[in-house]
């Protein structure tokens, strides 16, 4: 079993990636800047060890990093964070990844996983890694920027990088407490216990890829036990089998709740104009992923319903 930091592991993401690692025997530190994120995941997750880590203080990597075997890179701020902040967003999405790099290089070890994400594309309808990138907003960029940081680093130096590319995960969170709540999938499920209605912000008709977080777990896990110990460098989509649209999403959200709380919450849609009623599919691809030999093994109907009673429970 390996040895694994995991950045931004009191995130969304990383809490749920940690909890399911740990199940599989891993070895994990657990990267958090705050006393107090580190208080709450020794609660969550007592197998874990916390230690400090603060992609404004580089000082604090070479401690992290000792006697590491693997680094899972998930720290970074977010889309809005990125807005109101966007010299902030170089310094942490971008510049101390390079930073970071170095210092995993310099502690030995074999293999840097990063989550990036699919907003690094320009709009198309069918997505792949060789499709075009773009500089949309200042999140989009400072992701691709640290992609690329990545990459010479890897071709340069005995390191092995693996970038994910994520499209839109959803199921509950390791606590209620995460800041999970304004991602469309889970904002819905919360709505749809506690207002009992499901008010949507658009006409619902785009269309997103949509992975279990369980199988965006069971991702990480996979990546870390087939890695072969070559140097080289990789880029991965990840995301679900198929895109669906957000109507669709919330009217599963209903039928799950008429099926597991005995009510069918109303659903207020605002209506599409004409251009949006035009809108193509999208279909982004995770095939390269797949050839790995990765398998799904959660549908986003079994995801959405845990969600669902997650919410019941939590705010009912």
């Amino acid at each position: 079993m390996a040895k694994i930091l995991i950045t931004g592991a009191n995130g969304y993401l990383g809490g749920r990636i940690a909890e399911y690692l740990l199940n599989q025997g891993h070895e994990l530190h657990l990267g958090v800047r705050s006393q107090s994120s580190a208080h709450v995941l020794q609660k969550l997750l007592p197998e874990a060890k916390t230690l400090n880590f603060d992609l404004q203080a580089p000082d604090s990597f070479p401690q992290a990093l000792k006697n590491q075997d693997c680094v899972i890179h998930l720290a970074a701020l977010n889309h809005q964070q990125c807005l109101e902040n966007p010299s902030l967003a170089q310094q942490v999405n971008s510049e101390a990844v390079g930073e970071l790099l170095v210092q995993t290089g310099k502690a030995g070890i074999q293999h840097f996983i990063y989550a990036s994400t699919f907003h690094v594309y320009e709009p198309g309808e069918f997505i792949t890694e060789e499709s075009p990138t773009g500089t949309k907003s200042v999140y989009a960029q400072t992701h691709l920027d640290a992609e690329k940081y990545i990459e010479q680093y890897c071709l340069t130096h005995k390191l092995s990088g693996t970038v994910l590319r994520l499209s839109n995960a959803l199921g509950p969170p390791l606590s209620p407490e995460v800041n999970a709540w304004s991602l469309v999938a889970n904002d819905l499920c919360r709505q749809a216990i506690s207002a009992k209605k499901l008010q949507l912000q658009s006409h619902g008709l785009q269309e997103r890829n949509f992975i279990a977080i369980s199988d965006l777990s069971r991702a990480f896990a996979h990546l870390i036990t087939s890695k072969s110990s070559q140097y080289d460098f990789e880029c991965f989509n990840l995301g679900g089998e198929n895109a669906i649209s957000i109507r669709s999403l919330a009217q599963s959200i209903q039928h799950l709740c008429l099926q597991h709380c005995n009510y069918r919450p109303e659903l207020i849609i605002p209506e599409a104009d004409a251009h949006a009623k035009q809108q193509q599919t999208l279909t982004f691809s995770s095939a390269k992923f797949l050839n790995t030999g990765f398998t799904y093994e959660k549908s986003v109907e079994d995801e959405l319903k845990e969600n669902l009673l997650f919410c019941q429970r939590h705010f009912s």
